[in-house]
């Protein structure tokens, strides 16, 4: 039993550790886009939709 817990422990690791180094590289690749060809709003618009600034709400709120 503890066995098999490590290694779904293990997989589950791996697979975050996988997701948080894909969104760092794509992070200082949109930031290289952006900074080097892009518009700032065009930039913000891409991160949005390819969801790498999920801490920002992809619609502006409407108040």
């Amino acid at each position: 039993m503890s066995q098999d817990y490590w290694s779904d422990a293990a997989r589950i690791l791996i697979k975050v550790y996988h997701l948080g180094v894909l969104k760092i590289f794509k992070a200082l690749r949109y930031t290289y886009l952006c900074t080097s060809r892009l518009s700032i709003s065009l930039c913000f618009k891409l991160v949005g939709l390819f969801g790498v600034g999920e801490t920002y709400p992809s619609k502006p709120s409407t108040e």
